[in-house]
């Protein structure tokens, strides 16, 4: 009788020391996961403002949309791009989801009116989306009305995985487009 009792404890105690380590190693991998995936979209981030720096016009499709002064949020029903092209006066730069048997990735494509095409790839674990999109936001400082141009681009992460509680995250970054000229950019807008 007594060893059982003891069989019976050691089992609870055992139960309990698994359920804790194994809760642990969850949180673990979740947090490596994210922080791979917000790593490897950074690097496509610094990659974007570099080329949206050197641009003088930008293109998203029909992917846009004006928002008034008061309008705090995004409509809901929004049409986002998976291609999005920076041109300059010498080249053309276009982002672009590529999908393959392997996963998904983001194609840069360089084309310069002279010379040869260049082609860099960006992998980001996990993404299902890229997500693109103009917003012609309308601002009203003192007593002038400003509408500057910004770009959203969102990576949605969709993670399968049964061991991460967190299936879906949204990385996202604003750029602002709007210029003073073609070649003076307007740094003072956040």
């Amino acid at each position: 009788m007594e060893l059982s009792i003891v069989a019976g404890l050691s089992m609870l105690l055992l139960l309990f020391v698994h359920q804790f380590f194994s809760s642990g190693v969850k949180t673990t991998l979740k947090g490596q996961d994210t922080l791979e995936s917000i790593r490897a979209a950074s690097l496509l981030f610094a990659q974007i403002r570099k080329d949206l720096l050197a641009c003088q016009s930008v293109q998203t499709g029909a992917a846009s949309v004006t928002m008034g002064v008061a309008a705090l949020d995004l409509p809901t029903s929004v049409p986002f791009a998976n291609t999005l092209t920076f041109c300059t006066r010498n080249a053309t730069t276009t982002y672009s989801l590529v999908a393959t048997p392997r996963g998904k990735y983001i194609l840069r494509t360089f084309t310069p009116t002279v010379g040869t095409v260049e082609t860099k790839t960006f992998g980001v674990p996990r993404m299902e989306r890229f997500e693109v999109l103009q917003v012609w936001k309308h601002h009203r400082i003192l007593s002038n009305r400003i509408k500057p141009g910004q770009i959203l681009i969102q990576i949605v992460i969709d993670s399968n995985d049964p061991r991460m509680p967190t299936k879906e995250i949204r990385l996202s970054s604003v750029f602002i487009s709007q210029q003073l000229t073609t070649s003076d950019w307007n740094y003072f807008f956040p």
